[in-house]
């Protein structure tokens, strides 16, 4: 979250949240407000990294990145 001090008041928030699943990884990224507004979700096996799961709205998939 960004705050505005002179502004007083929340600019942006995003939540990046991300799960060791043994031999997966999961990844749920989300913005729920403001222009960057949107998710991307991404589940993959950890030793074979192209065996994934991707899905995303809003076009933030590289704002994480």
């Amino acid at each position: 979250m960004s705050y505005d001090i002179a502004g007083h008041g929340v600019t942006t928030q995003s939540f990046k949240f991300y799960r060791d699943l043994h031999c997966w990884e999961g990844q749920f990224d989300w913005v729920p407000g403001g222009g960057r507004q949107g998710y991307y979700f991404k589940i993959n096996v950890k030793s074979l990294p192209d065996v994934k799961l991707e899905k995303s709205e809003s076009g933030i998939r590289g704002a994480f990145r």
